[in-house]
């Protein structure tokens, strides 16, 4: 997840000052599998220059990683009432025979907070609905994203779950006693996650890397881009999605279209 060990403690006495408790940490890898390992991994290229080789193969790949992890998860974080729709589900298909499609619970009734690897527009709205989370959860995930638009931080891989978390404490707030969900993907391919839970009120007004917000909370109108609907809404954003084909604007300079381009994208101005 871009952490160190020096940030944890195994030492009963540090629950008096830590703010959080790991309740839960999974890692899965698919490298046994070349397809997934090389959808994803570091090479030189044909001029002998080192660089991270990605495959057209990579979103599926690291899907089927993260649907291991949150199969492997899901069990250890379900409330009682999920546990007793998980049972119905079963003997439904199991002993009745009806066809249904898989169980999968509502994660907010068992997760307060969701730190998403937010490794691009297209990664987050494929974990999205693939966990089927509303997009008030998925705001502090965005909003890691969105500092990339503005080149505040740059693209820092797994590690903009704890960005993330930092934007959670200073604008959301956490509770004790809440649990946060932290989920990331890497080469490999790798898929973890950790489950954490809250010993104090946190308190992250003076978070460094969101004192710009002042504590205000973004909204999905902050985005340069909408969760809901692709729309793109400001103008240093339109200009850096039509100078790399997604858009088009006069006087922009112009590059072939993606093929993955979504056709509904909308502007607001």
């Amino acid at each position: 997840m871009g952490a160190t060990a020096v940030l944890f403690s195994n030492r009963a006495s540090a629950g008096s000052v830590a703010k959080y408790r790991l309740e839960h940490s999974l890692r899965m890898h698919s490298g046994a599998s070349d397809r997934a390992y090389k959808s994803m991994h570091w090479s030189p290229d044909s001029e002998g220059i080192n660089g991270i080789y990605l495959s057209k193969d990579i979103i599926e790949e690291a899907g089927k990683t993260i649907e291991d992890v949150m199969r492997a998860i899901t069990p250890k974080i379900m409330t009682w009432s999920q546990y007793g729709e998980a049972g119905a589900h079963l003997l439904q298909t199991r002993v009745m025979g009806r066809r249904l499609a898989p169980y999968r619970p509502d994660y907010t009734a068992c997760v307060d907070h969701f730190l998403v690897h937010a490794g691009g527009y297209a990664v987050l709205k494929g974990l999205q609905e693939g966990l089927r989370l509303p997009a008030s959860a998925m705001i502090p995930s965005f909003a890691a994203l969105r500092e990339w638009v503005g080149a505040m931080y740059g693209n820092t891989s797994a590690s903009t779950t704890w960005y993330a978390l930092g934007y959670t404490e200073a604008c959301e707030g956490v509770k004790r006693g809440q649990r946060i969900f932290q989920l990331g993907v890497g080469g490999g391919m790798k898929g973890g996650c950790n489950v954490w839970r809250a010993l104090r009120n946190v308190d992250g007004s003076k978070h460094k890397a969101w004192q710009h917000l002042m504590g205000r909370p973004l909204t999905e109108a902050d985005l340069p881009r909408g969760i809901e609907k692709d729309v793109v809404r400001h103008p240093h954003t339109i200009q850096l999605m039509a100078t790399t084909g997604t858009l088009h604007v006069p006087g922009a300079q112009e590059q072939p279209p993606h093929p993955d381009d979504d056709s509904d994208l909308l502007m607001e101005h």
